[in-house]
C-alpha cells in the first residue's frame, strides 16, 4: 500500500485531477503467506479512503512453480474453469466506493453486461477475448459476428515459451501486417478453388480464399460444417467451442462461398468439377490400437461417444488414451454420472504437456473432483466383457479393472485414401490443378494448426 500510495500521489501531482490511475492488483496469491481475499478487502478499504485512485482492477496470481498449480483463483483460466475471478471483484466491490473492474476469461458480452447490470462489478477487463477479436466491443455494441476466445490459452503458452504471439481461432493475430496487404489486395488472378471438408482449416481456407476473390466451392460429407468442431463443443465446459461453429456458419453466409453439405465425394468429381485448386481438409481417423478384444461390442471411440454417449450402457467406463480427447470425455461422462478410468502409457508428468501448464492443472482438478482414476504408466492387454487387463509398465504387475464400456481415445492419423487416389489421377493430367492437403488429414494436430494451416494457405493463393 505504502509503494503504491508513492507511485499514486507522483502521479496525481504531476498529471493532475482529472488524470485517471488505477491499481491492479491480485485479490488472492496462491503462495504461502501471499495475499487473500481479507488482506485484499484491507487494500481496497486502505485506497477507497484515499483520493489517490479512479479504480480497482481485481485479478489473481498463480505460479508455475510445483505444487503450486492447484489453485482456485488461476490467473489464467482456462475453459475448465468458468470465471473463477469474478467472485474476487464482486467481494471486493462490496467493500469499497471505488468503481472495480473484473476480470478472468470474460468472452461474452451478454455475461459481461450482465455482471456489471447486477451490481457485481462497474466494469470488465478483456485480455485474451480481444486477441481472438480485436472488433469485440464494437461488435458488442452494434451487432456483429463475433469470434469468441475459446479459453485455449495458446496466446499465454507462446508467450511463455518466448515465441510469437498467436491465437488458435484468430489466424491474423501476428500476422496483421501481411493480413493488411491481403485484405485489400485481391488475387491477381481469380481461381476456382475446390474444398473438400468443412473442418475449421476448410471453413477458414474457405472464408480468406473469398476475400482474396477467388471462386469457392466447399463441399462436406455431413449435414453441418464444423467437423470434429462439433464433437469438441459436446462437453458442457467446452459450449464456447459450439460459438466458433456458429461463427463461421455466419461467414460462409455472409460470403460467396458455394456451400454443399451432405455430399461425399470421390476422386472423379472433384476432377469433374475443373476446379484451379483442390483443397483436401478432410480430417483424420481414430488409431486403433493392437490390443485383445478390441473388437468387442462393448469399444467404442471417443467421436462415436461423443456423437451417441447412450451407446455406453453400463457404469463402469474405461477410456484407453489420456491426452485431451480422453480427458475431456472423461470427465465428461464422469459429470454424466459415469465411473470412469483413463488410462495411458505414459508418466504423470508427461501427459497434456503441449499446452499452457494451468490447462492441464484444471482439467486434472476437475476429473478428481468428479472422481476419475487417472492411471499412468500402465498398458492395456486384454479387453473382456465388463473387465479390462492392465500391467504397469514397470513392473509388469496385472490387475483386472472393472469395464462395461471402453472407449478408444488414442489419438488419429490422417485420412490419406482420397489423396492417393487423387493424385494418381492428377499425374495423369496435362495440365493438373493445384492440390494442397491440411489440417488433420496432413497431420493431426490442434485447431490452432487447422485454422492457421488454412488461412495461410487462402493468403498464398
Amino acid at each position: 500500500m505504502n509503494f503504491v500510495s508513492k507511485i499514486a500521489t507522483q502521479l496525481r501531482e504531476r498529471c493532475g485531477e482529472e488524470f485517471i490511475i488505477g491499481f491492479k492488483y491480485s485479490a488472492h496469491e496462491h503462495l504461502e503467506g501471499g495475499i487473500d481475499i481479507g488482506v485484499a478487502k484491507q487494500i481496497g478499504e486502505f485506497f477507497d479512503t484515499k483520493s489517490l485512485l479512479d479504480y480497482l482492477h481485481i485479478s489473481a496470481y498463480s505460479t508455475l512453480l510445483p505444487g503450486f498449480l492447484d489453485c482456485d483463483y488461476p490467473s489464467v483460466p482456462p475453459m475448465y474453469t468458468p470465471h473463477p475471478l469474478v467472485p474476487l471483484a464482486e467481494e471486493i466491490k462490496k467493500a469499497v466506493k471505488l468503481p472495480v473492474i473484473a476480470t478472468g476469461g470474460i468472452t461474452d458480452p451478454y455475461y459481461a453486461n450482465s455482471l456489471i447490470a447486477e451490481g457485481k462489478t462497474d466494469m470488465v477487463a478483456l485480455g485474451r477475448t480481444i486477441i481472438a477479436d480485436p472488433d469485440w466491443a464494437n461488435k458488442a455494441r452494434r451487432g456483429g459476428n463475433i469470434r469468441h476466445c475459446l479459453l485455449f490459452n495458446t496466446c499465454y503458452f507462446r508467450g511463455m515459451t518466448q515465441k510469437t504471439i498467436k491465437c488458435s481461432i484468430n489466424p491474423y493475430v501476428g500476422e496483421e501486417r501481411r493480413y493488411r496487404f491481403y485484405l485489400y489486395h485481391k488475387a491477381e488472378v481469380s481461381k476456382k478453388v475446390l474444398i473438400v471438408g468443412a473442418g475449421p482449416a476448410g471453413l477458414e481456407t474457405a472464408i480468406s480464399a473469398d476475400k482474396r476473390g477467388h471462386r469457392v466451392v466447399l463441399v462436406e460429407k455431413e449435414n453441418r460444417v464444423g467437423g470434429m468442431l462439433r464433437f469438441g463443443s459436446v462437453p458442457e465446459f467446452k459450449r464456447n467451442v459450439g460459438k466458433l461453429i456458429d461463427y463461421y456458419e455466419i461467414e460462409i453466409q455472409k460470403s460467396g462461398v458455394d456451400l454443399r453439405t451432405g455430399m461425399e465425394v470421390d476422386a472423379d468429381f472433384i476432377i469433374n468439377e475443373k476446379c484451379d485448386v483442390i483443397v483436401l481438409a478432410i480430417g483424420g481417423t481414430p488409431i486403433i490400437p493392437e490390443i485383445e478384444g478390441i473388437d468387442n461390442d462393448s469399444v467404442f471411440t471417443a467421436v462415436q461417444i461423443f456423437q451417441n454417449e447412450k451407446m455406453l450402457e453400463g457404469l463402469e467406463v474405461a477410456i484407453i488414451g489420456a491426452g485431451y480427447v480422453g480427458c475431456e470425455l472423461g470427465l465428461h461422462l464422469a459429470l454424466r454420472g459415469k465411473k470412469v478410468r483413463v488410462i495411458d502409457l505414459l508418466e504423470y508428468d508427461d501427459i497434456l504437456t503441449d499446452d499452457h501448464p494451468v490447462n492441464k492443472s484444471m482439467l486434472i482438478r476437475r476429473m478428481r473432483k468428479e472422481n476419475v482414476e487417472l492411471l499412468t504408466e500402465s498398458r492395456v492387454l486384454k479387453i473382456a466383457d465388463n473387465a479390462i487387463t492392465i500391467a504397469d509398465i514397470n513392473s509388469n504387475k496385472e490387475k483386472k479393472i472393472p469395464a462395461d464400456n471402453v472407449v478408444l481415445a488414442a489419438g488419429y492419423k490422417p485420412k490419406k485414401e482420397l489423396e492417393l487416389e487423387l493424385q494418381s489421377k492428377i499425374n495423369l493430367m496435362d495440365s493438373p490443378p493445384e492440390l494442397y492437403i491440411i489440417g488433420d488429414c496432413h497431420e493431426c494436430e490442434k485447431i490452432y494448426n487447422a485454422v492457421n494451416s488454412g488461412a495461410n494457405l487462402a493468403w498464398r493463393l
